[in-house]
């Protein structure tokens, strides 16, 4: 078996950054005391209104200990009137935190719910609707009075939104309308002379339930309320106005993507079955970081973690059939994601069982291979043509599901086949969130290739694989370029040129054939910065490169 064993400095490298909280333990603190935590809550018409779910209730809430709660589905029958429900909140959540004076703003009603924004810090600047008008639940937006010895005078303008559920067309274009008058409304705060005018650099919050993706459908066409909210390219621009970008510097919008640290997924309304985040943070990420983010779901905790919780494993279904999404927020830009392919093994000596393919996170900001982001690693049949294929030539694809961590690694691997040499030690170096057992294998055939892909999805009609990077391995020699189309429905055409190829054939390399980018090389599509290396290091930062003095390639 291939030693994993690593120089002290490189071992300590490998933990990729420690983290301040862990919910898995059921240890929810902030990282840092001074982060703002945003909690967006579907409650299910349950809050206050039916009193057997208060209990599960008050111990979700006080396991958060949030500073901002959007609230959606606040039953009409809470109380006579906005001001009486606004009332029962706040003096629900004052009796949960003794001490704290809460402000509470309620929304647009549809005649039986609304939302409601509450916040433990002064709130200005309320309203419930865009301008013209959005849809029948409004935008209930508000101006949150941040700590100015943290952000440093900067305040959160939040918006709370409820879009329209359903899989119908005209549940589609409904939520449409509300997405181009959220997109709207952001630039109206962003310009002068508008409606409102914010200082510049001011941060936004776009949050709720947007029934974004309702059952796994994505949007339906022409729609694409998805790429509206993040972009800003909106649908009706006679209603709406121009499109532009959502963000202070010219870019799209962030997405927290909170997700559940005991299995990874973004689901944020499990019990119905489908996969589809229809809760969503959006937000300023030229101004704003999401330090931490998390899905509060006590289905999947383990016994010891509810009690260090406060909490029931029955809590989270009792209480809604929604799960309560949390971000907390530091002042400052956020550090863009780089996911690349860190190191692969194709060709074992004697039996192919020490296969694997790593990836390597190159930022601080750890990436959920989920969401918002949906990555797949696509491989290859042998013989890559020379010319573009007219079909797919892609023999399979795996979903990726797990987090990388910041400045860490993650290892794709078959523990009961084609990794079964090395399953022991990839699970030994690695957190299980950092790792995937799930049947693969590469084939040791020429001209093959693996790419690393992500799959946008927010168009249904136009779901397309964009690659992250591509290689073709096993090559014999250099030669002209080699094509690589992706599966029919997401199809994608990938022009392997010859930095992209490996000139170490199928059974040329001295031991087991491993390919490992150099320590520290950030270049993607390009071969320049690889090696072969003198032990393969799944799980572990990979060996400086040659004239280093380390040793640690061959080639």
């Amino acid at each position: 078996m291939r030693s994993l064993a690593l120089p002290a400095a490189l071992a300590l490298a490998a933990a990729g950054g420690a983290w301040g909280f862990d919910p898995r333990t059921g240890d929810f603190e902030r990282a840092d005391p001074a982060h703002v935590r945003v909690v967006s809550y579907n409650v299910e018409r349950n809050f206050i209104a039916t009193p057997d779910r208060d209990p599960a209730f008050q111990r979700i809430f006080l396991a958060l200990r949030p500073d901002v709660i959007a609230f959606q589905e606040i039953p009409l029958t809470l109380a006579s009137n906005n001001t009486a429900r606004a009332a029962a909140i706040k003096a629900r959540l004052e009796s949960y935190f003794p001490g704290q004076t809460w402000t509470v703003a309620m929304g647009q009603s549809d005649g039986f719910i609304q939302c409601a924004l509450a916040t433990r810090f002064p709130l200005s600047l309320t309203r419930t609707d865009t301008s013209p008008a959005s849809e029948v639940r409004g935008v209930l937006c508000g101006l949150v009075d941040l700590p100015d010895a943290v952000f440093g005078g900067a305040n959160l303008y939040a918006m709370n939104v409820h879009f329209k559920s359903g899989g119908t067309e005209s549940d589609h274009q409904r939520r449409q309308v509300h997405a181009d008058a959220v997109a709207s409304w952001m630039r109206d705060l962003r310009t002068a002379g508008g409606t409102i005018t914010l200082p510049a650099g001011t941060p936004l919050v776009a949050l709720g339930d947007f029934n974004l993706g309702f059952e796994d459908q994505g949007d339906l066409a022409p729609y694409f309320s998805m790429r509206t909210l993040l972009d800003g390219d909106l649908f009706d621009n006679a209603t709406w106005g121009a499109d532009g970008p959502q963000d202070w510097d010219g870019t799209r919008l962030g997405d927290a993507a909170p997700y559940d640290w005991n299995n990874n997924r973004s689901w944020t309304q499990p019990s119905s079955g489908p996969d589809s985040r229809l809760d969503r943070i959006y937000f300023t990420d030229s101004v704003l970081r999401a330090e931490s983010v998390f899905i509060l779901n006590s289905a999947t905790m383990s016994a010891g973690a509810l009690a260090a919780a406060g909490l029931q494993s029955g809590d989270s279904a009792n209480a809604a059939d929604h799960l309560p999404l949390v971000a907390d927020f530091a002042p400052g830009a956020t550090e863009p994601p780089r996911v690349l392919i860190n190191e692969f093994s194709f060709n074992d000596i004697g039996g192919d069982d020490r296969t694997f393919v790593e990836l390597v996170n190159l930022s601080g900001t750890p990436v959920n291979l989920e969401a918002p982001d949906d990555y797949w690693l696509a491989l290859s049949n042998s013989a890559l043509p020379t010319s573009a294929p007219g079909s797919e030539n892609e023999s399979s694809r795996i979903d990726l599901r797990g987090i990388v961590p910041p400045n860490g690694v993650f290892v794709l691997y078959d523990g009961n086949a084609s990794s079964a040499a090395i399953a022991a030690p990839i699970e030994s170096a690695t957190d299980s969130r950092h790792r995937q057992d799930t049947a693969f294998s590469l084939t040791n055939f020429d001209d093959s290739a693996l790419a690393l892909l992500r799959v946008d999805s927010t168009d249904l009609a136009a779901r397309r694989d964009a690659v992250v990077e591509a290689y073709l391995y096993a090559a014999t020699t250099p030669q002209t370029s080699r094509y690589f189309r992706t599966a029919s429905a997401t199809s994608a055409t990938i022009t392997l040129g010859t930095a992209q190829q490996t000139t170490f054939g199928a059974g040329s390399a001295p031991s087991d054939q491993a390919l490992a980018r150099f320590l520290g090389d950030g270049s993607a599509n390009d071969f320049a910065g690889w090696g072969i290396p003198r032990d393969a290091t799944p799980g572990l930062p990979n060996g400086p490169a040659p004239g280093s003095g380390s040793g640690w390639f061959l080639y």
